[in-house]
């Protein structure tokens, strides 16, 4: 267990002592901090937003941690009432804040508030603890890998791979564990820490009788090279399922253009994401069964075809789309309702075909398509650089990497812009 410091109360008269003014300035820089996290967030998932714009946030989320930081003791209080009283969104920025502080009570502050808290709020802890690079979150989450609590052990198993942090070989022990949520944790880890020597266990667990486990199993093999993660991933595409999950996308990383027939041979080339591994892969052989798709009534096909096709051609071809913004009153009725037009990648299935039969005679001696060129390491670095590239499609990318070039060096679609932006230059070069 965490060695735990004390500190008087807030009741006692030993406490600090601040005045109004210092209260108020903290509180203001706390309210700065939730509202940016949130905010950021929010735009991390937003299609409209280009990702590098969101180093703005992010430049003015950490000026208002800064401001906390000097207020040590006094800042820190405010946080842990917030922590103690407050909504999520205040919760989250607290922990934020505490985090980053360079007092060590607030460290015991976050381990005895995860010592109480429930599994629903373990997402606004992550939030707030996989960023910081204070060394004392890195003993706070080594104190936990051994946890009776399972979704704790899981948690902070996790964080520490998404820190690129920890003793490989201690959070690799819980390969053996009995319950899925720790072990893919620890698949996690053994990925983003490139911890090769637990991959003979690894691949044991792809006869798991938990699906979920076999399949993160399957990707992580897949991104040290092993063929055994591909082949599981094959004969699993091939096979009639209920749920493909994201088993399609994974095979498409491998990289292996001819996967798509393989794919175009069974249910799975019907789903979602198996539509999506075919834009992946950039067979030209799928095109027809993509704009097919195109006619579905399954609006989420007909999205998922066209941004396929996109990927595969960089034919750009765009079309302008309504969405609606709804609020709800305390009843559960609209009491608004916005409308808004945004441009998104063509869902049209004439407008596709007119343009394929234009120009299909240009790919023709090209095995795998990507962007109207052929697939290399620099299109998925050129991908990951791109400010219109979607975290999602970014995390695809970087898979991909892993997965055909063994090109290793850390990184994370939701990190900080700026270390994202360090991440793609050490990939360039």
């Amino acid at each position: 267990m965490l060695a735990l410091t004390e500190r008087n109360g807030l009741n006692d008269v030993t406490a600090p002592v601040y005045s109004e003014f210092s209260r108020k300035l903290y509180t203001d820089h706390l309210e700065e901090i939730e509202y940016l996290l949130a905010q950021r967030l929010e735009l991390l998932y937003d299609p409209e937003v280009p990702w590098p714009l969101i180093g703005d946030f992010e430049q003015r989320l950490l000026a208002h941690v800064h401001g906390t930081v000097i207020g040590r003791d006094s800042a820190d209080i405010i946080a842990e009432q917030w922590l103690e009283e407050g909504d999520s969104d205040q919760m989250r920025g607290a922990l934020f804040a505490l985090a980053n502080s360079r007092e060590p009570q607030a460290i015991n502050t976050i381990y005895s508030a995860l010592e109480n808290s429930v599994s629903d709020t373990l997402s606004l802890f992550s939030d707030a603890l996989k960023h910081p690079t204070n060394p004392r979150i890195t003993a706070l989450l080594e104190s936990l890998v051994n946890h009776e609590r399972d979704d704790l052990k899981a948690f902070a198993i996790e964080t520490l791979g998404y820190r690129r942090e920890g003793d490989p070989v201690v959070l690799t022990a819980g390969l053996k564990d009995d319950n899925p949520l720790v072990i893919i944790a620890v698949i996690r880890s053994v990925r983003r820490l490139r911890h090769e020597i637990a991959l003979t266990d690894v691949e044991k667990l792809l006869t798991h009788t938990d699906q979920s486990v076999a399949m993160e199993a399957a990707l992580t093999l897949t991104t040290f090279g092993h063929h055994s993660g591909r082949d599981w991933l094959k004969a699993f595409c091939f096979s009639p399922q209920s749920d493909y999950g994201m088993a399609p996308v994974y095979l498409a990383q491998c990289g292996i253009a001819t996967d798509s027939r393989i794919l175009l041979q069974s249910d799975v080339a019907n789903t979602i994401t198996g539509i999506e591994a075919l834009g992946i892969l950039g067979d030209s052989f799928a095109v027809d069964h993509l704009l097919m798709k195109l006619k579905e009534n399954d609006e989420s096909i007909r999205i998922a075809s066209g941004r396929a096709l996109q990927l595969m051609t960089g034919a750009d071809l765009t079309e302008q789309h309504v969405v609606f913004d709804k609020w709800e009153g305390p009843d559960g009725k609209i009491i608004e309702e916005e409308e808004t037009t945004i441009e998104r990648t063509s869902t049209d299935h004439d407008q596709w075909k007119s343009w394929w039969m234009t120009h299909s005679g240009d790919f023709a001696n090209i095995e795998h398509l990507r962007f109207g060129a052929s697939y290399s390491p620099k299109a998925l670095t050129k991908e990951l650089e791109s400010p219109s590239t979607l975290l999602h499609d970014r995390q695809r990318a970087y898979y991909e990497l892993l997965s055909t070039q063994q090109q290793y060096v850390p990184y994370e679609p939701d990190w900080f812009v700026t270390n994202q932006n360090g991440a793609i230059a050490r990939l360039h070069h």
